[in-house]
């Protein structure tokens, strides 16, 4: 049995390393020749509105014994017989497109002794194809069947049909960071210039342009301008807004922006909705000698690992060691703020030790810190489970602060020890 599957083992390391000047290594050496599409099946093929054709590209392969032989072959759409027989067998509501909606570059192929494969074109005419779509019945689908036949040389039987499926898309313009519609982007206080890359999902070959404006009714950031309203596209090029942010007042801010027309090209699609773009202070590069704690288990979890962007590391606060105070971790900055937000993540394994209620305390130094707030589970969202994160809303005082401190109330459990993989704070400096 093992001499066995090292023998499939090595059969599959070869079929993986065979490339198109080794086709003849792929199948049994009792074929001195034998011919064969590379590609079977049924495949989907993307077809993009664009007002030009689709290139697809097929590969038949000679191979066998004897890779000096000449051979010769047909490739094409398979005869209404096959066809009949091909969606019979399979149960298919299947419909072969007619013969202007495609052409091949060459059916008929004669192969040299030099030759182990060709490579034939297939041009793929879209507004035909989606002409003829329209006038299917519910259910039926539009495919293109290709056989690989020969009169006078062997064709391998399970590698000689491939069956094209379609589908038509109409290009669409978007923002090409982000699927989600909103993408968020780091900036020093001072602000500055944002670009956001546009294009469409197929490489872009033509030249257009695109007119956007900033959306009011999504938009926070005060201040916010574009440096162009119109946007150009060029040919294997791409292309971005760019906004202007003035300098931060808040630690973050949206910028809506919208997509109002297309021009110099028909057909192109855009959402009317606006994309968001978040505009967020840098953060803040804190260090561990910043960082402190009246209650560090000695058994496990440093400070320092807060800061080392491995959530698979942690600071747990003591439990080995009986502490009278309240658990905390405090932060002293070499810069005063008013302004200021910070983001913590649970343990990445459980959140037993997680935040429920905890208290935030401000100050020019550790003995004379003012209560900010008490943060609840319930009230301000604190997450319970593992990796959970807490991104807090944009924390403002009075009396500009260096000293932050975070004192645990109580975890999830009840307990009076707390653990964080992950801190971080983005600020603004006075």
């Amino acid at each position: 049995m093992k001499h066995i599957s090292i023998a499939l083992c090595l059969c599959g390391m070869i079929l993986m390393n065979t490339s198109c000047d080794n086709y003849d290594d792929t199948y049994p050496q009792e074929y001195e020749k034998i011919l064969s599409l590379q590609t079977t099946g049924e495949q989907a093929v993307d077809l993009y509105k664009t007002g030009e054709a689709t290139n697809y590209s097929i590969t038949v392969i000679k191979s066998g014994s004897q890779p000096t032989l000449t051979a010769s072959a047909h490739i094409g759409a398979m005869d209404a017989v096959n066809f009949e027989k091909y969606i019979s067998e399979r149960g298919l509501d299947y419909v072969a497109m007619p013969a202007n909606c495609y052409s091949f570059n060459m059916e008929e192929l004669d192969y040299s002794s030099a030759e182990t494969y060709k490579i034939i074109n297939l041009q793929l005419n879209t507004n035909e194809i989606e002409i003829f779509e329209q006038t299917l019945e519910e259910g039926q689908t539009c495919v293109l069947p290709i056989m690989l036949t020969s009169t006078s040389d062997s064709i391998l039987a399970d590698k000689n049909t491939l069956v094209l499926k379609p589908e038509i898309i109409t290009p669409s313009l978007s923002v090409t960071e982000s699927s989600s519609g909103t993408v968020t982007k780091y900036l020093p206080q001072s602000g500055g210039t944002i670009a956001l890359d546009l294009g469409l999902q197929v490489e872009n070959q033509w030249n257009f342009t695109c007119k956007v404006a900033i959306d009011e009714t999504t938009t926070t950031l005060e201040g916010a301008t574009l440096v162009s309203d119109i946007i150009s596209f060029e040919p294997g090029n791409t292309s971005s807004v760019q906004v202007n942010i003035p300098k931060f007042t808040k630690t973050s801010g949206n910028v809506g922006i919208k997509i109002l027309e297309i021009n110099g090209k028909d057909g192109f699609e855009f959402d009317t909705n606006p994309f968001i773009l978040v505009a967020s202070v840098e953060k803040y590069s804190l260090t561990a000698d910043m960082l402190s704690s009246n209650a560090i288990e000695p058994s496990e979890g440093s400070l320092a690992n807060l800061l080392d962007g491995d959530i698979g590391t942690y600071f747990h606060s003591a439990w080995s060691v009986s502490i009278a105070d309240k658990h905390y971790v405090q932060v002293k900055l070499p810069v005063s703020t008013k302004t200021f937000r910070f983001t913590y993540t649970n343990r990445s394994n459980n959140g037993n030790a997680a935040l429920a209620w905890f208290n935030l305390y401000t100050g020019t130094n550790e003995n004379k810190l003012q209560l900010y707030k008490r943060f609840a589970w319930d009230e301000d969202g604190l997450p319970s489970g593992a990796a959970g994160v807490y991104v807090s809303p944009d924390v403002s005082i009075d009396n500009a602060a260096n000293t932050l401190r975070f004192e645990c109330e109580s975890n999830w459990t009840g307990g009076s020890f707390f653990v964080w993989s992950e801190f971080s704070l983005f600020i603004l400096s006075e």
